[in-house]
């Protein structure tokens, strides 16, 4: 989840924590999708990394374990109780057959704050060849186990399979532990019981010594408050014998509806947890009570992929968040007794973020939701609810704010580059190649994680193939293999005059700019590195996208429509990017049809997503694809000989290059009040009108007829490109 919490919960009780913790004993194997109760994987930047490995496990059979494969990246569980011994099995990853690199440690905590290392591996400390599994011994204090990859080795990752926290060996002393049903409730978490106005509902806890040999001794037992709340079945004081029980009855009559809490305190003997406390959540009526003041909510962080909101609500357990674009405001909330997650759908708007907190007291947060574009308007609102699942009473109003994205080009950054200068290619290289570099896995962690997927229903998440269109719905943690995903170099591995540039890790390998999310199987491994081009004899397809002859009967790869545009810049990018460095020249690949790229760069101009996406990678890389910014500037550069060029923009002369050409006018040109367009023939079309930045302004469909008239005194001055198209063509004119 790319929730970026930068400030914590503030709350009246100690228990907020508490009710995420796990009981002990405690096991998991990677297995499931999502992580159990108490488990977090996070990265050092704070968002959800890794997956599983499918892998031959501790057992031998084919099994999953989780994954970490970059510096900061952890595995933590937090639990409620003492701890008896850990137990895992860990293993490294290399692309060579050389000994391990890198340092992990396992780590304790009391408070999930400070950590102290339980275990340090250095280097070949590390089998790569087989998992290990080791045994250790917490402190009966920690509560938090983590396992943190505290400096990774390029090719270098580490996996971390079936983990146990056994519970303390029973020794002779007295030992409290207190059960409903089958399920243990640690002294500091919470139970739920409900009950309508003035009728009697009650629950049974068991209370047994696991001591060997010692008696416990039971001082007391008191609940509070008495006008809601009765225990029976057993006077105190009261000796509970070695292994024995005996059963207690929490009784709830609620005086009046809505949040009826309650508190059982045991006194007894037990060493360590001599008083021990559990939070009865008491619910009178159908819901909780509905909290009395109104949260306010801001935005802070204003970016054109990403929004920081601020959220502030006092009196309140918890807060919902829901998002969605357009000038209209949010008038829809949520209905009382329904669990949202994050991702659901409430009339239109889409839950961004949703806590799950168990006591009142003051909420102030802020975070990132996902799903952010360039020059978009976000309406938000955020509603304050109290009680648990189930039982949620949600504010009946609440209360709004928006705010319009930036259209994400920084013109500072170009401030030394003339378009029309003798020296504008080797100018703009330099400004565009120094960036930092990431790990080519980072991609994961950083991008997809931070800016590309998507909240759906049912907190799952989608992500896209960018070349087919493919949506991939997952459970986190996202995986690459379990998902049949890769990332498709869109100028190919083997096309770079630096190849092979994997081993070591070149910057050309893993720039952002040119790796795009893609579905391994039918679509990474069928474009290989063929060239992208216009199929007109398919033999394989794969929705959008599809590999085969072109009209000159050359194996080609096109993709989906909606990312042409996109594939052209990013290529246009990489020969400019590189060119020149280490002496390497970076023309276009000799089979590439460079008409063609400007073509589907003009047809398809930068998207809000596509804008957003390079203002993010800047914010990481440090550098940005210039011809998002400037689509004109492809009309300046011959990318296959590397020379300037001064071709009229938009190159309409070749964009226009389609079989069966029809005439296609604008006048007058340039215009203030009403623009004329026509084509040759009557056909079904779609006229746009789109700016610099790729937003489409005005949209028109035309039915049988070959003139169109469009107002365009609502535009400001600038340059507009018209775009037409029809069943077989697509043309674009300035």
């Amino acid at each position: 989840m790319r929730l970026s919490i930068l400030s914590i919960f503030t709350m009246t009780l100690s228990t907020l924590q508490l009710n995420a913790q796990a009981t002990v004993p405690l096991n998991f194997d990677f297995e499931n999708q999502a992580y159990p109760t108490g488990w977090t994987a996070m990265t050092s930047t704070g968002s959800n990394p890794t997956g599983r490995y499918t892998t031959n496990g501790c057992g031998g059979a084919t099994t999953q374990a989780g994954r970490l494969d970059a510096t900061g990246e952890y595995f933590t569980v937090n639990f409620a109780s003492a701890p008896g011994a850990l137990t895992y099995c860990i293993k490294g990853y290399n692309t060579g057959a050389i000994p391990f690199l890198g340092t992990f440690d396992v780590q304790q905590s009391v408070d999930g704050n400070t950590w102290s290392t339980l275990r340090n591996y250095v280097n070949s400390d590390i089998n790569s060849s087989a998992y290990a599994t080791v045994t250790d011994n917490p402190l009966s204090t920690s509560r938090f186990i983590r396992f943190f990859f505290t400096s990774k080795t390029s090719g270098h990752n580490l996996s971390i399979d079936d983990v146990i926290i056994a519970a303390p060996a029973a020794g002779p002393a007295q030992e409290i532990n207190v059960q409903r049903g089958n399920v243990s409730i640690p002294s500091g978490l919470s139970t739920i019981i409900q009950s309508s106005v003035g009728s009697t509902n009650s629950i049974a806890l068991e209370i047994n010594n696991l001591g060997l040999v010692n008696s416990l001794n039971i001082a007391s037992a008191v609940i509070t408050p008495a006008s809601d709340y009765a225990l029976s079945g057993s006077t105190f004081p009261r000796v509970v014998t070695n292994q024995t029980g005996f059963s207690l009855a929490v009784q709830f009559t609620p005086s009046v509806s809505g949040t009826r809490p309650g508190i059982l305190t045991i006194t007894s003997n037990d060493a360590d947890e001599s008083v021990y406390t559990i939070y009865i959540n008491g619910i009178g009526g159908s819901f909780a009570t509905e909290p009395s003041t109104a949260p306010s909510i801001s935005v802070t962080d204003n970016k054109s992929y990403k929004l920081g909101v601020n959220v502030t609500a006092v009196n309140t357990e918890n807060i919902l968040v829901l998002k969605k674009t357009g000038t209209a405001p949010i008038t829809v909330g949520p209905t009382d007794g329904i669990t949202y997650k994050v991702g659901d759908l409430i009339g239109g708007a889409k839950v961004c973020f949703v806590t799950n907190n168990m006591t009142a007291g003051t909420i102030n947060t802020t975070f990132n939701p996902r799903e952010v574009e360039a020059n978009t308007v976000y309406q938000l609102a955020v509603y304050s609810f109290n009680g648990p699942n189930g039982y949620q009473n949600y504010r009946a109003t609440g209360t709004n704010t928006s705010s319009t994205t930036p259209n994400g080009r920084n013109d500072a950054y170009y401030s030394t580059i003339n378009p029309n200068a003798t020296d504008f290619i080797p100018s703009l290289s330099s400004l565009i190649n120094t960036h930092t570099s990431f790990f080519y896995s980072n991609y994961k962690n950083l991008i997809l994680e931070d800016f590309e997927i998507r909240d759906t229903t049912n907190e799952q998440r989608v992500t896209t193939c960018r070349h087919s269109g493919q949506q991939i719905v997952f459970t986190p943690p996202f995986d690459w293999t379990a998902l049949n995903l890769s990332r498709d170099h869109v100028w190919a591995h083997s096309w770079m005059p630096t190849y092979p540039a994997d081993n070591p890790e070149k910057p050309e390998y893993s720039d952002w700019h040119n790796l795009f999310v893609s579905n391994f199987t039918d679509v990474n491994q069928v474009r290989s590195n063929y060239p992208f081009g216009v199929v007109v004899n398919a033999t394989s397809t794969f929705l959008g996208s599809k590999l085969g002859r072109d009209a000159n009967n050359l194996t080609a790869f096109e993709v989906q429509d909606a990312t042409k545009g996109d594939v052209a810049r990013a290529i246009f990018y990489m020969a400019i990017a590189y060119n020149g460095i280490n002496s390497k020249i970076w023309k276009l690949y000799a089979t590439q049809n460079e008409n063609l790229l400007r073509q589907w760069h003009y047809q398809d101009l930068p998207s809000n997503y596509e804008i957003g996406r390079n203002d993010y990678i800047a914010s990481k890389q440090g550098n940005r694809n210039p011809f998002i910014d400037f689509p004109d500037w492809v009309c300046k550069i011959n990318f296959k000989q590397l020379i300037a060029a001064n071709l009229q923009a938009p190159c309409t002369q070749l964009v226009n290059v389609q079989e069966n050409p029809v005439d296609f006018n604008i006048y007058p040109n340039p215009s203030e009040n009403d623009l004329v367009i026509s084509w040759g023939n009557n056909s079904v079309a779609t006229l746009e009108i789109s700016n610099l930045l790729g937003q489409v302004l005005k949209t028109e469909n035309v039915l049988n007829i070959n003139t169109k008239t469009i107002d365009i005194n609502d535009l400001p001055n600038g340059i507009y490109f018209v775009k037409l198209n029809n069943a077989k063509q697509m043309f674009v004119k300035q």
